[in-house]
């Protein structure tokens, strides 16, 4: 997997630089009936040019949904806007480790954190998700 492109971790970013994008993602898990997946992007300004949310169905671990939103914003973003300079922002802890050299996948996450590696090699960087509030609510819709 080539993950040249992705150049700098980044502890905490507010707002993307100039010409850029965040895609915050979130999920979240209601018992063992429904998963929700939230993602929302945002530009330099702090202007939001897209929300979705999408309901998965169930049983997996939270670190899995974590996985599974950071791709379905990546993919939203590569697909509807062509960014590959875009700040993936995402509290899922074992995404953020694979998307850091030496790329460790746990082998229980493997399937979901592989596509998102893969999708996440063209864009620029990786930045914890402190608080996103949009996608949050997103992922939250579907319940």
């Amino acid at each position: 997997i080539c993950m040249q492109c992705i150049y700098s971790v980044v502890a905490r970013i507010n707002y993307p630089d100039k010409g850029g994008v965040n895609i915050n993602t979130n999920v979240a898990i209601f018992g063992m009936e429904k998963i929700g997946l939230g993602v929302a992007m945002l530009d330099e300004k702090g202007e939001v040019m897209l929300t979705a949310s999408k309901p998965v169905d169930p049983p997996f671990a939270v670190e899995v949904g974590g996985a599974f939103a950071a791709q379905h914003g990546l993919l939203l973003a590569s697909n509807r806007y062509g960014l590959c300079g875009a700040v993936l922002k995402t509290n899922c802890k074992p995404l953020s480790h694979a998307l850091r050299p030496p790329h460790f996948l746990p082998r229980e996450l493997s399937s979901a954190v592989v596509g998102s590696i893969h999708i996440g090699s063209s864009f620029s960087s990786y930045s914890p998700r402190s608080s996103s509030h949009i996608a949050h609510a997103l992922s939250r819709m579907v319940g």
